[in-house]
């Protein structure tokens, strides 16, 4: 269906002379708008993301809201004809790529460990759903709105990464290759895949022998999204309180933690907006995520950390092969991080 800006302010109650500031993201299904509203925090403007009925950030957002973790302040959430709308704060643009300290960026491992440390899935409080933070329209609980990635679905991603990248290399989606190099690349991939897959199962099967109270790779509630033009960055007073508001949650899913952290390394890596130390970020998050103790040893995390920074380049190569677009240069790169990693592990 399709969902026009208007629709999406008359769902959010603005009529009159209240119209938008600025279109931030403009193309349904994913409208983003600061409008010039005092209605529903007494500050001059608001954000409004307009999200198809079928998502489950609107949820995620009120969820992480009401539990004082770091998003925007949600205001209120309104139903729209196959959408709804989240009006939020709004918290401005300055987000944490523009600041390149990585000072910063280890503050913002320490605040997703937090929500990770939550919503951690060996913990029993989680696990039952009745004892789920409540969440309207879904009385089961956060864990039963999530997609779960397991080794069947990190399987079927790896064969569709590989599918969909030899098929754009033959069909010339992806430029600069030479016909040997497509034949050579396309080799490469067959064997990263099969040496991939038998990592997966061999992990699988230790995990299955160690506790999950020290396991790194146990499943929480992930980001999905985690760099750092997707964290923005409060004015005073309130950073001294909260620091940052984490955005976009559209792609949140129950996976390793180890997934967001891999995540806002490697955007920063690939733009150049901070030069960061795994090592660092390792040991940064096991602070803040098992501030008790009783945590994973950091050769455990670090294997966790090359594992997850592998799945993640053929979740790259998988989404890069269904835009249609040429991707040939990220191809390179990611193919790359597999072979490195694989190496690790």
């Amino acid at each position: 269906m399709r969902t026009t800006i208007e629709e999406v302010l008359e769902a959010a109650g603005i009529r009159g002379g209240e119209r938008p500031v600025e279109v931030l993201r403009d193309g349904f299904p994913s409208y983003v708008i600061r409008v010039s509203t005092t209605t529903f925090s007494g500050c001059p403007t608001v954000i409004m993301k307009a999200c198809p009925h079928s998502s489950r950030e609107p949820d995620i957002l009120l969820c992480l809201d009401r539990a004082g973790f770091s998003v925007p302040n949600i205001l209120d959430v309104r139903q729209g004809e196959g959408f709804r709308v989240v009006i939020m704060e709004d918290i401005g643009t300055d987000a944490l790529h523009k600041h390149r300290d990585p000072e910063w960026y280890m503050r913002a491992v320490q605040e997703i460990a937090k929500i990770h440390k939550r919503f951690d899935l060996s913990m029993s409080d989680v696990v039952a759903p009745e004892r789920m933070p409540a969440i309207s329209g879904f009385p089961a609980g956060l864990a039963a709105i999530l997609p779960r990635y397991d080794l069947d679905k990190w399987t079927g991603a790896v064969r569709e990464a590989v599918d969909g990248t030899v098929q754009r290399l033959k069909d010339g989606t992806y430029r600069g290759f030479t016909p040997a190099e497509i034949d050579a690349l396309v080799s490469v991939l067959g064997s990263l895949a099969t040496d991939t897959l038998s990592a997966l199962g061999d992990r699988q099967e230790s995990y299955k022998r160690q506790s999950s109270a020290t396991e790194p790779s146990a499943q929480t509630l992930v980001h999905g999204d985690f760099h750092d033009g997707n964290v923005l960055v409060r004015s005073s007073p309130d950073r001294v309180i909260c620091p940052f508001a984490f955005v976009d949650w559209d792609s949140a899913r129950l996976d390793s933690g180890f997934f967001d952290l891999v995540s806002l390394y490697d955007v920063a890596e690939r733009m150049e907006t901070c030069r960061l130390d795994p090592e660092t970020m390792i040991a940064t998050y096991l602070d803040a995520r098992w501030p008790e103790g009783g945590r994973p040893s950091f050769p455990a995390a670090a294997i966790e950390w090359h594992r997850c920074r592998m799945l993640r380049a053929w979740d790259e190569l998988r989404w890069f092969s269904t835009t249609g677009d040429d991707f040939g240069d990220r191809v390179r790169r990611e193919v790359a991080i597999i072979q490195r990693t694989l190496s690790a592990l």
